[in-house]
């Protein structure tokens, strides 16, 4: 639906309670927090590797999500930082030696590029609230889920 096909009323359906006498009385309207959701799909994006994704396409991902204000130092110190050659411990000697595997290493880069999208986007789905409405009054389901079952 498009902001032009908008329907002349929208609907909210609430349970019977302090919140739903605030919205009526003073239009205030409670925007719940998308993480809280009880359907994991709602509002809960996620990022599917396949081999289509490379890691330019996720640096111009995260470049992307960093705010623009910061954008070119925050962008710059975080590819920095996950492009530092990993260790890893000699259990014989207790030594650290770099892993020098480039097929490692690049999955390694895919991998931190990845974990730090997903922070950022949940980083921003966090300051996100939603309002739910419905086009229809008298929906049984929508009342039964939503509104204490009556």
């Amino acid at each position: 639906m498009s902001i032009k096909e908008l329907p002349p009323k929208l609907y909210k359906y609430a349970a019977f309670n302090s919140y739903s006498l605030q919205l009526l009385s003073e239009g205030v309207a409670f925007y719940s927090d998308p993480i809280n959701f009880n359907d994991p799909l709602d509002c809960n994006p996620t990022i599917q590797l396949d081999e289509n994704i490379n890691s330019k396409l996720l640096e111009d991902l995260l470049l992307h999500m960093i705010p623009e204000n910061e954008r070119e130092e925050k962008f710059h110190r975080i590819i920095t930082d996950f492009k530092q050659v990993p260790n890893y411990v000699d259990e014989e000697d207790d030594e650290h030696y770099p892993i020098t595997d480039p097929i490692f290493l690049q999955k390694y880069y895919i991998d931190e590029l990845t974990d730090k999208v997903k922070i950022l986007l949940n980083e921003e789905m966090s300051k996100k609230g939603v309002l739910a409405l419905a086009e229809r009054w008298d929906s049984a389901f929508m009342w039964s889920h939503y509104a204490d079952e009556h």
